[in-house]
């Protein structure tokens, strides 16, 4: 036999549903755009600047997307960018993790200081700082 819910726990699943549904909102509202925009035809696009509803549609951009011929080039670059970046993320992991694994490792601690110094600072960090100054959005 299953019991009633009371009040409380009907407004908690109340304000869950409200909740999910408006993170569902957030997450189809932007594909819903792309895909709005892309059956719009150009001139209306750059009239307007997209909108949600387009009052006329076109397949001019998918049908110079299939036949321009680049889409199997692309496909094929991801593809292989994801085997081969695997494979070596893969390779250089298995080959710095094998040697920290070992506690009589002479270069133990210092490697594991590195590794973690890259990880916490990584490559990114120096330009995308310069980027911000450069826009003036310090300290505001």
């Amino acid at each position: 036999m299953q019991r009633s819910l009371g009040w409380n726990e009907k407004l908690w699943d109340l304000g869950i549903y409200i909740i999910l549904a408006v993170v569902t909102i957030a997450i189809l509202l932007p594909l819903w755009y792309v895909v709005a925009t892309s059956v719009t035809p150009f001139d209306l696009w750059v009239k307007t600047g997209g909108t949600l509803f387009p009052t006329q549609f076109t397949f001019e951009a998918y049908r110079q997307l299939l036949t321009a011929g680049q889409l199997p080039r692309a496909f094929g670059v991801s593809v292989y960018i994801t085997i081969l970046g695997t494979a070596l993320s893969l390779i250089v992991t298995v080959l710095m993790a094998y040697p920290l694994a070992k506690k009589d490792f002479q270069l133990r601690t210092p490697l594991l200081l590195l590794v973690l110094f890259t990880l916490l600072f990584n490559g990114g960090l120096v330009p995308t700082y310069l980027v911000v100054r450069n826009l003036g959005l310090l300290n505001r």
